[in-house]
């Protein structure tokens, strides 16, 4: 039976409905591919959750609002979990830890510990919407939506 190496729980809030997911060491790693470099590589197509390296970025159905995020680290694909919108990609990560970008605020994240630096990490996000999507939340720590990340090792000479 396969276990979870690790989970950590976390929220973030939800302006102009979207958030990201980055690389938690510093910068100056070479072998990492600038934002434009990584997204144009991989021919994106716009969905809810995209990849470049050392970022993810994730697209909300709502504004304005605090998510439920849970991120699960496996030591290999653990499969998807619930009936969500389920979406697997992958992404290189240079120093082996992420965490949630707080882009408006200076709200400091907890880091999420993958592994060993400078490596490729497959992801699979799952997105559960908690309300009816026209609903319009009474206060912005209302959970809207919930996502759960799962990451495993990934293949070293993808890219």
């Amino acid at each position: 039976m396969l276990e979870m190496i690790r989970s950590v729980e976390d929220s973030t809030f939800v302006q102009y409905y979207e958030f990201s997911i980055t690389d938690h060491g510093g910068p100056g790693d070479p072998d990492a591919k600038s934002y434009d470099s990584s997204w144009n590589d991989r021919g994106v197509e716009p969905e809810w959750l995209v990849a470049a390296d050392n970022m993810l970025m994730i697209t909300s159905e709502f504004d304005g609002h605090r998510p439920r995020i849970r991120f699960e680290v496996w030591p290999s694909d653990p499969g998807p979990r619930h009936d969500a919108e389920v979406i697997t990609t992958s992404f290189y990560v240079s120093s082996g830890s992420i965490a949630i970008d707080e882009m408006l605020t200076d709200t400091k994240n907890l880091a999420v510990e993958l592994g060993p630096p400078k490596s490729n990490w497959n992801v699979r996000g799952h997105r559960t919407t908690l309300v009816p999507p026209d609903h319009f939340p009474e206060d912005a720590d209302e959970e809207l939506e919930a996502y759960l990340f799962q990451f495993w090792p990934g293949d070293p000479q993808a890219r």
